[in-house]
């Protein structure tokens, strides 16, 4: 089953991003945000050990800097363990 879902997609100011941490340790969890350039645009995490089961994350569209990031396409990338899934996002104006 997919470890990584964002609701709602279109995904709006007060949204929320899901994953599940598998396994029945601790692991290493990296979730970070891209623009379709590829480029890093909001990590929320990087390689933070994190208890396994279901975890959230509530997302306000703002990028590292403080920026609200324009309307458009991102990929969500989430790693942990050994495995990668990524999702993409649509931000809403």
């Amino acid at each position: 089953g997919r470890l990584l879902m964002a609701f709602p997609n279109p995904f709006g100011a007060s949204d929320q991003i899901r994953f599940v941490v598998p396994g029945d340790g601790p692991q290493q969890v990296k979730l970070r945000l891209f623009d379709l350039m590829g480029r890093s645009v909001k990590t929320f995490y990087n390689e933070q050990n994190l208890e396994p089961g279901s975890h959230f994350v509530n997302w306000n569209t703002v990028d590292d800097r403080g920026s609200r990031l324009r309307a458009g396409i991102y990929f969500l990338r989430y790693e942990v363990g050994n495995r990668s899934e990524s999702v993409k996002l649509m931000v809403r104006p």
